[in-house]
């Protein structure tokens, strides 16, 4: 039989092992955060600002929109 651990060794571990789980799910969620704020920026806000934060306009709609009529609406097909 082996002996239990005590308390505060097994919360000490317990809290390393969520810190590390929080790093990998930042580690995971960055590509998304980036995707979507990429989303909303103009084609010269895209290579002329800080890539994780809002250009100067706000064009999230008209990306979509450009997306969608592309070709005729061949994504749509």
């Amino acid at each position: 039989m082996t002996t239990p651990r005590p308390m505060t060794q097994q919360r000490h571990r317990s809290n390393l092992l969520t810190a590390a789980m929080l790093l990998f799910l930042l580690y995971a969620l960055f590509p998304l955060l980036w995707l979507i704020v990429s989303a909303t920026k103009t084609e010269n806000d895209l290579f002329s600002t800080f890539g994780l934060w809002f250009g100067h306009r706000f064009a999230l709609f008209s990306n979509i929109r450009q997306v969608f009529s592309y070709g005729h609406g061949e994504y749509l097909r």
